[in-house]
């Protein structure tokens, strides 16, 4: 799932650049005002971007990066999640 606040006017560039990447899943677009937006993904998201979660079958959190995530770095924890 992909979850953009980019602005509204936005929403064009966005879905062409999901479906450049081949991203099919669904997408939203959060609209403003953000704060309560974020409260409700996570209350300890700042409201910095990008952030990335990980949630588990039961909608509990296991794992926030906040900022950029590589592959590299996201890969194994995904792998070992799904061990």
């Amino acid at each position: 799932m992909l979850v953009s606040v980019d602005e509204p006017e936005d929403q064009t560039r966005l879905a062409k650049i999901t479906s450049d990447l081949g991203f099919t899943p669904p997408t939203w677009v959060a609209t403003q005002p953000l704060s309560e937006f974020k409260w409700a993904i996570d209350q300890i998201w700042k409201g910095n971007i990008p952030i990335t979660l990980l949630y588990d079958v039961q909608g509990k959190r296991r794992f926030f990066w906040d900022g950029p995530v590589e592959a590299a770095e996201l890969i194994p924890v995904i792998e070992d999640f799904l061990a």
